[in-house]
């Protein structure tokens, strides 16, 4: 089984990246072969339409760094507010 990293707030420029919406990946999981990322979202003071915002900024993310060779990417969002 290959040895894989686990990191938090990994800079996207470890990964030769510069133009992406985002600089920092929440958690990405690597070895030499292969590429995860995860945006975590747990929005807990209102801000409804910044936090909207937010949640679309991190599907683009995503976005990037699958069309920049990451294997798989995930966005994971929790709420307990029923106006998200």
């Amino acid at each position: 089984m290959p040895n894989y990293k686990v990191e938090f707030e990994r800079n996207v420029s470890f990964f030769n990246l510069t133009d992406t919406i985002k600089k920092e990946i929440d958690i990405v999981i690597y070895n030499k072969n292969e590429k995860f990322a995860i945006e975590l979202k747990f929005p807990r003071n209102g801000q409804h339409p910044e936090q909207m915002s937010s949640f679309v900024k991190d599907i683009r993310f995503m976005e990037e760094l699958k069309q920049n060779g990451f294997n798989i990417t995930y966005c994971l969002t929790l709420v307990d507010d029923r106006n998200f």
